[in-house]
């Protein structure tokens, strides 16, 4: 039987989607590590399930925190969370989107073209309990793989890290 031979995949642009739990960050990691030897763009999409008001918006609902404008502190805090991919001196794009999580990342991932979407996985039930109910929609639809990090049961410790490509997805191209 002949060897297999290995080709890296290089990514050009990888999409990271973020709730910011414990299990976001960790999958934040695993994409600066993949994106790092390419100096792949790390685009990172953090998905509001309904929308807010504009900064120089005095009508913010009560839910919202106050400082100077709901969206400029979702934005605050998308550029603390993606720190370490900017530290890895990638270039990188923050997104936010309105809506529900996993339409929205299928969205922005039509429009990016990425290489490889990287997201946490909470875990379930059925499919959604293996995944994580927006991980489980994204993977149906991606059009390109899908890499999913969850943590253990105690929530610090490493639990799966998955490459997934969807049925009708492409599969990962190697590097040139």
């Amino acid at each position: 039987m002949a060897a297999a031979t290995e080709t890296p995949i290089r990514p050009e642009r990888i999409l990271c989607a973020t709730d910011f739990t414990p299990c976001s960050r960790r999958a934040l990691e695993y994409a600066v590590a993949l994106a790092r030897p390419a100096r792949a763009e790390l685009a990172v999409l953090h998905v509001l399930p309904f929308p807010l008001p504009s900064v120089d918006s005095d009508d913010e609902p009560d839910w919202m925190p106050a400082g100077p404008g709901g969206r400029s502190e979702v934005l605050e805090r998308m550029r603390r969370f993606a720190a370490p991919a900017e530290a890895a001196g990638l270039p990188t794009r923050l997104l936010v989107r309105e809506g529900i999580p996993g339409d929205e990342i299928l969205r922005v991932a039509a429009d990016l073209e990425p290489d490889l979407i990287v997201m946490g996985s909470h875990g379930r039930r059925g499919l959604s309990r293996l995944l994580g109910s927006q991980a489980a929609r994204v993977l149906h639809k991606a059009p390109c793989p899908l890499l999913t990090v969850s943590l253990a049961g105690d929530g610090t410790t490493e639990g799966a890290v998955r490459l997934h490509v969807s049925p009708g997805g492409p599969a990962p191209s190697p590097a040139a």
